[in-house]
């Protein structure tokens, strides 16, 4: 990628935060992978997905938050001694759906 494209998507990245950084992403992925292959998740109540990457069978978690700190991202994805991370809670959340779609079958 020329140098002039990298930054033209550094200045996008660092001036999105929040649902704005999640509507940057969307566009960048729909316009990689197409409708056919990206789903874009709804904003509230998300449980984590951000957005599914069909063929790949990925997962995107976007986190923008308006002031980054390099230890609340990993207390938020990882967790911490008293908080479960959103990682491990979505982990568990699929784990549960796989066990009762396995029942199913």
């Amino acid at each position: 990628m020329d140098k002039l494209l990298k930054n033209a998507f550094k200045m996008q990245i660092q001036s999105k935060e929040g649902f704005e950084f999640e509507e940057f992403i969307d566009e960048l992925f729909l316009l990689k992978y197409g409708v056919d292959n990206y789903t874009p998740i709804r904003r509230n109540k998300d449980k984590g997905n951000d957005g599914t990457i069909l063929p790949e069978q990925k997962i995107l978690a976007c986190y923008a938050p308006r002031k980054y700190s390099k230890t609340d991202f990993e207390t938020k994805v990882l967790g911490a001694a008293n908080k479960e991370g959103d990682f491990e809670k979505y982990q568990k959340k699929l784990e549960r759906q796989i066990s009762k779609l396995g029942n199913v079958c």
